[in-house]
C-alpha cells in the first residue's frame, strides 16, 4: 500500500352500472401485477439456485474463494513482511521560513481587501500596526493510495469459439498478476480475465437441455385471461343495464396460451443461448483508490478550516511503499 505524506506550512371506485365496470378492470391491473412479480421472484429463484450450481462446480488453486456474477467476492492479498521503522532515520530538518515584516502584512492586507469597501484602501496604507508576531500552522497530510482484487465466475454461449483453458497453462494467482495503475494516487477500476481460466461446462442453468420452464406460465402452457381475470366471463353495459357474458379473448374458458413460450410450456434458456453448453472463465476486477488523513498544528484561534484550504509552502514531501 503505498502512502505519501506532506507538510505544508500553513412520492376505485366500485358500484353499479359503470362504476362496477371500472372496479373490475381495477381488479384485472391489480391480478396482472401481482402474476407479474411473481414471475420476476421465480425467475430470481431460478438465477439464484444456478448461481450456487455455479459456486459449487470445480474450481482454480488459488481461487478457492469466488463470487457470481453481480456477487464479486474480494480476495485479501498476501501478507507483507513486517517493516521496521528507525524514527532517528526519519528526521528531517526543515529550512528557515521568512519572517512577516511590517510591509508584507500591509501589503497582503492590501491585495486582500476590496477596494470599494472601508472608503477604499487609502488609510491602509497609513494605518499604524502595532505589532506583528510571526507563527506558523503545520499541515500534516497523509495520502494513501490501497489496491484491492475481487472475482467472480464469467460465462458465454459455446459456439465452438477458441478460448484460453488449462492446457495452456496453470492459471496465475490473483496477486500473481502483475497490475498497474494507469496513474499513482488516483482513483481507478480495471477488469480482466484471468489467463488460462477458461473452460468448457455443461450449462448449470438448464442442466444441458438448452431449455428451461417458461417464465410467464411455469410450464402450464397456458395463463389466466387478462380480459376476465380467468372467470371466462366478464361484465358489458348494454343500454343503462350491466350483465355478464361470454369472454371473447379465451372464448370463456378463462385462459389462453402463454404468449411467452406460445404454449409449449418452455423457451429457449437464457445463460446458454440453447447452446447447452458454456465456456466458463474468472473475471478479476481490480481497484485502486486514494484514501487521505490529514492534522493541523497552529496555536492561534484561527479555524483549523481555514489553514486546510491555503496554498502555503511544501517543507517536506515523502513517499513509499
Amino acid at each position: 500500500m503505498p502512502s505519501k505524506s506532506k507538510v505544508g506550512f500553513v412520492n376505485s371506485d366500485s358500484g353499479s352500472g359503470r362504476g362496477g365496470n371500472n372496479g373490475g378492470i381495477d381488479r384485472n391491473n391489480s391480478r396482472n401485477s401481482e402474476d407479474d412479480s411473481e414471475d420476476e421472484r421465480l425467475l430470481a429463484e431460478q438465477r439464484a439456485s444456478a448461481d450456487k450450481q455455479l459456486q459449487e462446480m470445480d474450481g482454480l488453486d488459488g481461487y478457492e474463494k469466488i463470487g457470481v456474477p453481480g456477487a464479486l467476492a474480494q480476495l485479501p492479498a498476501p501478507k507483507a513482511k513486517r517493516q521496521e521503522f528507525d524514527a532517528k532515520a526519519g528526521a528531517k530538518t526543515f529550512e528557515k521560513l521568512p519572517k512577516v515584516t511590517e510591509e508584507i502584512a500591509r501589503q497582503t492586507l492590501i491585495e486582500h481587501s476590496p477596494k470599494k469597501c472601508c472608503n477604499g484602501q487609502g488609510h491602509l496604507r497609513t494605518m499604524p500596526i502595532t505589532k506583528v508576531e510571526n507563527t506558523l500552522a503545520w499541515h500534516y497530510s497523509l495520502e494513501s493510495f490501497v489496491e484491492s482484487r475481487f472475482t467472480c465466475w464469467s460465462y458465454e454461449p459455446y459456439t465452438g469459439q477458441q478460448f484460453d483453458g488449462r492446457e495452456n497453462g496453470r492459471a496465475p494467482g490473483p496477486w500473481d498478476i502483475e497490475l498497474h495503475p494507469k496513474e499513482m494516487f488516483a482513483d481507478e477500476d480495471r477488469e480482466i480475465t484471468v489467463p488460462h481460466s477458461a473452460s468448457v461446462k455443461p450449462c448449470h442453468h438448464c442442466s444441458q437441455s438448452g431449455r428451461v420452464p417458461c417464465r410467464k406460465c411455469r410450464g402450464k402452457k397456458t395463463v389466466s385471461c387478462s380480459g376476465c381475470s380467468g372467470q371466462g366471463k366478464k361484465m358489458q353495459t348494454q343500454g343503462a343495464v350491466p350483465r355478464k357474458v361470454v369472454c371473447g379473448d379465451c372464448d370463456g374458458h378463462g385462459k389462453k396460451h402463454c404468449p411467452v413460450c406460445q404454449g409449449n410450456g418452455d423457451e429457449q434458456c437464457s445463460t446458454c443461448k440453447g447452446q447447452k453448453r458454456l465456456v466458463i472463465t474468472v473475471k478479476m476486477k481490480c481497484e485502486w483508490r486514494r484514501k487521505d488523513v490529514d492534522f493541523i498544528e497552529e496555536k492561534t484561534d484561527m479555524p483549523d478550516e481555514l489553514v486546510r484550504n491555503v496554498t502555503g509552502k511544501v517543507i517536506f514531501e515523502e513517499e513509499a511503499e
